[in-house]
């Protein structure tokens, strides 16, 4: 059996006395979409981080495509693509110029790389565009940059945190289909999101985090049944993560806003 695309193996990560993410394991298979679920402060970041080798474990171990990223990194890194959630790119470059600067670092050859780069610009509706300064580009813009950026090497893996932000409808449809082809060729693609409607439609298998921990791993009926088997899955996160009832909290705001005294009433 082929070797899994992303391996997190008992992953612990501490800062100082905080323990932020705590013996987490899981594995994202090579065809699959696979979400990491998480409200803020769960370890979804740190995990996110680890991941594309920001920083390494406490303990615990994280492989792409075989290759451990505390051992052999430059062989790990060869095999991702990453869009980051905040994009940065260098933005006094252009787009043709700033991609001819991500195939010359895997070592692609001049040729075959322009003209790959030139259709992904076309394809994402950024060719009028491809040799204006990357500083003139819209957020939605610079999104398309970066992911044309990690797919161009044609990676083993895909670590997208956040990838449709930005984002309008038709791009954020376009990228969905780009995933969904993406992980049928055989890679494996780590998907993170807050919009979950989107997850819903888009992972094969869904990791919940609460408070450094796994709270639930699975397809998405798997995830409704361990919340109660009620409901969407935003439904199932909430209950899973134990939040607090939306509706009466946004009440509960309203109220504590409501009607407050002016000085010299």
């Amino acid at each position: 059996m082929p070797e899994a695309a992303v391996t997190v193996e008992r992953f612990t990560k501490r800062y100082g006395d905080v323990l932020a993410v705590d013996d987490v394991t899981f594995e994202v298979r090579r065809g699959e979409v696979f979400g990491l679920l998480g409200p803020n402060g769960a370890g979804k970041s740190t995990i996110v981080r680890a991941l594309v080798g920001l920083h390494a474990p406490t303990s615990g171990a994280v492989r792409l495509a075989g290759f451990d990223l505390a051992t052999d990194p430059v062989a790990a890194k060869e095999r991702l693509g990453y869009v980051p959630e905040i994009v940065e790119l260098y933005e006094a470059l252009t787009a043709r110029e700033q991609l001819r600067l991500v195939s010359r670092l895997h070592r692609i050859r001049d040729d075959a790389a322009d003209a790959a780069a030139d259709r992904c610009l076309a394809l994402l509706d950024l060719a009028d565009a491809a040799d204006a300064p990357i500083r003139s580009y819209s957020k939605g813009m610079k999104q398309k940059v970066a992911l044309a950026g990690a797919m161009l090497p044609d990676p083993e893996v895909l670590v997208l945190d956040e990838p449709t932000s930005g984002l309008d409808a038709a791009a954020e449809l376009l990228v969905r289909e780009i995933v969904r082809a993406y992980a049928a060729r055989g890679r494996g693609v780590l998907f993170t999101s807050h919009v979950l409607e989107v997850v819903e439609k888009l992972c094969d298998r869904v990791a919940v985090l609460r408070k450094g921990k796994i709270a639930a791993m699975g397809t998405i009926a798997e995830i409704r049944a361990a919340a109660g088997g009620e409901g969407d899955l935003a439904k199932s996160f909430a209950t899973l993560v134990e939040a607090a009832d939306p509706a009466s909290r946004a009440r509960a705001l309203l109220d504590a806003c409501k009607e407050l005294p002016r000085r010299g009433a």
